[in-house]
C-alpha cells in the first residue's frame, strides 16, 4: 500500500484515545470541517428533503419512503438507540472559539449551514 509514494506510511503518531499534540489537532479539525461542509454541500445538491433524525417519527418516516412493509414500520423501535450516533468522540470538546482560529471564513460557511438545518451554537443536550 503506498500514501503519498511512501510504502505504509502513517500520517500521524497515536498515543492512545483520543490524544493528538496541537499541531495534529488543528490539522484534524480541519480537515474535518472541510469535509463536513463539502459533504453537505454535495447532499443539498441532490437531497429532496434534509430531515433531522434526532427530531424525526422513524415509524412516519419508514411509512413515507417505504423503508420496509407496513407491518415492518409499525415494528417498536427503540429509537434512543437509533437517533444517538456517537463515534467515540463524545468526551471531546471542541468549541466554536477553537475552529474560529483555525479557519474563520470555513467556520462562517458551517455556521451558516448548521442554522440552515436547524441548529443553534448550543450543544444538544445528551
Amino acid at each position: 500500500m503506498l500514501c503519498f509514494g511512501v510504502p505504509l506510511c502513517r500520517l500521524y503518531s497515536q498515543t492512545g484515545g483520543r490524544v493528538w499534540d496541537a499541531e495534529m489537532r488543528r490539522t484534524l479539525l480541519h480537515a474535518f470541517m472541510l469535509y463536513w461542509v463539502t459533504w453537505n454541500r454535495m447532499i443539498d445538491a441532490v437531497a429532496d428533503e434534509r430531515i433531522r433524525v434526532e427530531d424525526a417519527d422513524l415509524k412516519q418516516l419508514c411509512v413515507k419512503y417505504q423503508l420496509g412493509t407496513a407491518k415492518e414500520c409499525k415494528r417498536p423501535v427503540a429509537e434512543e438507540s437509533v437517533k444517538k450516533v456517537s463515534h467515540g468522540g463524545g468526551d471531546d470538546v471542541v468549541t466554536w472559539a477553537e475552529i474560529d482560529a483555525i479557519d474563520g471564513n470555513l467556520t462562517a460557511q458551517i455556521w451558516q449551514m448548521a442554522q440552515g438545518y436547524g441548529y443553534s451554537r448550543e450543544p444538544p443536550p445528551k
